[in-house]
């Protein structure tokens, strides 16, 4: 969804993300060879994107997803040819001077503006037409929906203008409707995003329809939205079929040896199916992720080189078997079985853990208490035990002690040291080292 914006902010996001990636250790000679660009451009865009950083550092990482996604947003509010697309699709049939006055641009300027949008939006097929004013004409209005929908969640457009001009138009019935509706079948998680991206769809259809009406020389007519609805599910219920026939192969050579749980066969048929499901109404590669979700995997994929590679190869052959691209939604199918952990990666360890304070055993019983949780993170023979004198001389291999000093006769790379209140500090550090063993 980069394709719109101008190639100069483009890269200056680029620069801005690997800095939330390698903070200090910002690799100069990789970035400049990777982006194309100078030593003096690099450090020109990072003394500016360092900056910003600044502005919305709060508290914790300097760079972390908060100040990014704002330092993105900052950016792509300097584009004008994000803003003249917004224009374009909010007031369509405005003469070429209601734009050059929002944009503040000249004849030359909103001239190149209009051909790399037409140049762009071509792909989708979407075009602009000078037909009473300027207007973006779609082959499909399904495609046309969906694809303004990515571009308005990506580019952090505020969808109270569009319901606000829908309200214009006298919808006040379709919002309802929309906003009521269930689109639950339709999602993977039913997150909030994904329930905000559909509503958007459905709006999005009703806009377009609104002013395709007073271009009407097609006999078109406004489409109720029960028709819509009736399209989502006629459509999810073939993908559903065509998913559910194939899964049993995608299942078999993705895990051939091992017994996979029922809730983690029925997620990878909910993703599966709410891919394709997308795909059928837009079969183009996109990033349907808001732009935090994004930089969730941008991170994922730094820190877990190695599940990457298994991520990569269990989408690349789900993908074959089921006969759904998944990777036209790459970074949505990535974040969910990465967040999901439908692979298994934090589960495969086994690990012996114990606790120990020399305060006495009530602080120890605490920390016991405070600990439980890492299990979930390890193998279900996992298991915590408070470590006395009885089980020095008998510890697991994959024994690793939680402790408040240092335990004698016990190798030092066995223990993590903590302190005696467990902050959410200790807990994370501790999970963190335990799972580089």
């Amino acid at each position: 969804m980069w394709l719109f914006l101008e190639g100069y902010l483009r890269k200056k996001l680029q620069v801005a993300e690997r800095l939330y990636v390698y903070g200090d250790e910002f690799p100069r000679d990789v970035v400049t060879k990777k982006l194309n660009i100078s030593n003096s451009t690099l450090s020109q865009y990072l003394a500016e994107i360092t900056e910003l950083y600044n502005e919305y550092y709060e508290s914790g990482d300097r760079y972390n997803s908060y100040s990014l996604t704002k330092v993105a947003e900052e950016i792509i509010s300097r584009s004008k040819k994000i803003e003249a697309l917004r224009l374009l699709f909010l007031y369509p049939g405005n003469a070429a001077y209601f734009y050059k006055k929002k944009l503040n641009t000249s004849d030359a300027s909103f001239a190149r503006l209009i051909a790399n949008l037409k140049e762009d939006l071509e792909r989708f097929h979407v075009t602009i037409i000078v037909r009473n004013g300027y207007r973006l004409k779609a082959e499909d209005e399904f495609q046309f929906s969906f694809l303004f929908s990515y571009i308005g969640l990506f580019y952090f457009w505020s969808r109270h203008e569009l319901e606000e001009l829908l309200y214009s138009f006298g919808k006040e019935r379709e919002i309802k409707e929309i906003m009521n509706y269930d689109f639950s079948s339709y999602t993977y998680a039913n997150d909030p995003f994904e329930v905000y991206f559909f509503q958007t769809v459905c709006l999005t259809n009703c806009l377009y329809h609104c002013y395709d009406q007073k271009l009407d020389e097609n006999g078109h007519r406004y489409r109720p939205l029960s028709e819509l609805f009736e399209q989502f599910t006629r459509v999810m219920s073939q993908v559903s079929e065509q998913v559910k026939e194939r899964i049993g192969i995608v299942l078999e050579a993705c895990f051939p040896e091992e017994q996979l749980s029922n809730t983690t066969r029925e997620a990878i048929i909910k993703l599966a199916t709410c891919v394709g499901f997308q795909i059928k109404f837009f079969p183009y590669n996109v990033n349907t992720l808001p732009l935090r979700m994004k930089f969730f995997d941008l991170k994922y994929r730094i820190a877990y080189p190695e599940r990457t590679d298994s991520i990569n190869n269990f989408i690349y052959r789900a993908s074959k078997f089921v006969r759904v691209d998944l990777m036209k939604r790459y970074e949505m199918v990535f974040y969910f079985v990465a967040d999901d952990d439908l692979l298994g990666f934090q589960r495969k360890k086994t690990v012996h853990l114990f606790v120990y304070s020399s305060v006495g055993i009530r602080r120890t019983n605490y920390i016991y208490q405070q600990m439980i949780p890492l299990l979930g993170y390890f193998n279900e023979d996992s298991t915590l035990k408070i470590f006395n004198d009885e089980n020095k001389c008998k510890l697991p291999v994959n024994a690793y002690i939680a402790t408040t000093d240092l335990l004698d006769d016990i190798p030092k790379e066995k223990q993590f040291l903590i302190s005696d209140f467990v902050s959410s500090v200790d807990y994370l550090a501790f999970l963190t080292w335990l799972r580089k063993k």
